[in-house]
């Protein structure tokens, strides 16, 4: 089989792929910089450029058969996620997965962080609730994450929402984000984030607002003017890469 070798340099910006690396770091005079190739399991052979490394990671710790999650910036495929030593995925199913949502509004207090909190459940392999705001996993991995909040406003005063991700009790660095809310209206705030999760992690999700006077808000089902869902106040997403 041949395989076909993507540049460093390319415009598909954005673009996540996992794979395994099979070169150690070498120097490149044509780029000026040091690269590494990596292969995915559509057999497409990918070039990493090596100057612009995760936080922790240095090259020298980078070698031939790691797995690692890269991501194509603007001009260049870089390192994102170390995944660990091991064979490369090949099936193209799903692996373990849940969403989780609430259909009950949900309040704070000021300036507080504050649990959000599930009580229905659409779709769940490899996952468990415990406490309402407690999602455990059950099996090793790396999980794609996805969270969206309804927020509300019952005051004409401008406020300020965060949210953010709890990893077995401890907030997890540069997961929040921060988003604003002016007068009596609607706010959605999402987050993505990719984990390397283990067999009985707790992952949270935590949010706070500025005024007591934000709420997480759901909207039920509609048949007039026309027939819609209801609007969970907040849901949660999970796939195993």
């Amino acid at each position: 089989m041949v395989l076909s070798q993507k540049s460093v340099l390319g415009s598909l910006a954005g673009v996540t792929r996992r794979v395994t690396l099979i070169t150690n770091p070498t120097y490149s005079t044509s780029t000026g910089s040091w690269l590494v190739n990596g292969l995915d399991a559509d057999n497409q052979q990918w070039q990493i450029d090596l100057t612009v490394l995760p936080p922790g990671i240095t090259q020298d710790l980078i070698k031939a058969g790691q797995q690692w999650f890269i991501e194509r910036t603007t001009t260049y495929n870089r390192l994102t996620l170390f995944v660990g030593e091991m064979a490369i995925k090949t099936s193209k199913l799903p692996g373990f997965h849940g969403r989780f949502y609430s259909t009950t509004s949900q309040s704070t207090t000021a300036n507080t962080p504050t649990l959000v909190s599930f009580n229905a459940t659409e779709d769940n392999l490899g996952f468990r609730l415990a406490s309402n705001t407690e999602i455990i996993v059950e099996n090793t991995g790396v999980y794609y994450i996805h969270f969206r909040l309804q927020a509300s406003s019952t005051t004409s005063v401008t406020q300020t929402i965060n949210s953010w991700y709890r990893l077995n009790g401890t907030d997890l660095a540069y997961s929040a984000n921060e988003n604003t809310l002016t007068g009596n209206g609607l706010a959605l705030i999402s987050r993505n984030e990719m984990l390397n999760l283990n067999t009985n992690d707790i992952l949270q999700i935590v949010w706070a607002a500025s005024t007591s006077n934000v709420s997480l808000t759901t909207q039920p089902a509609q048949t007039i003017p026309f027939t819609m869902p209801g609007v969970p106040a907040m849901a949660v997403s999970i796939l195993q890469l």
